[in-house]
């Protein structure tokens, strides 16, 4: 499948007990819900676009295409597109079975 046609979200590529891939889309200026892992480190690459990766604490990096930033576990943080086109993540998670906790005080 060609990257102009990925459907739109997330598509779970692997699942097993210490790694999960997911190959993620993210519309112009789309973010994710704010959340933080419990035992598993996000490692994020961008395959197509710009996206950010705001950490709750620890500021923001910002991703080029081909550029990857890890988010260990108890960290929380969001991705935002802050490019001109759809952007292409890859999210590698490790460390253990995936586990998502969603920010309850989001601004």
């Amino acid at each position: 499948m060609a990257l102009d046609d990925l459907p739109g979200g997330r598509v779970l590529l692997a699942d097993h007990v210490n790694l999960s891939i997911w190959l993620q889309t993210l519309d112009v200026a789309e973010e994710t819900v704010g959340h933080w892992h419990e035992i598993v480190t996000d490692t994020f690459t961008v395959v197509r676009g710009e996206v950010a990766v705001d950490r709750r604490s620890g500021g923001c990096v910002v991703l080029a295409e081909g550029s990857s930033h890890g988010v260990p576990p108890g960290v929380r943080h969001r991705l935002r597109n802050t490019g001109s086109a759809q952007a292409v993540v890859v999210t590698v998670q490790t460390g253990g079975r995936r586990d998502f906790n969603v920010e309850q005080d989001q601004k």
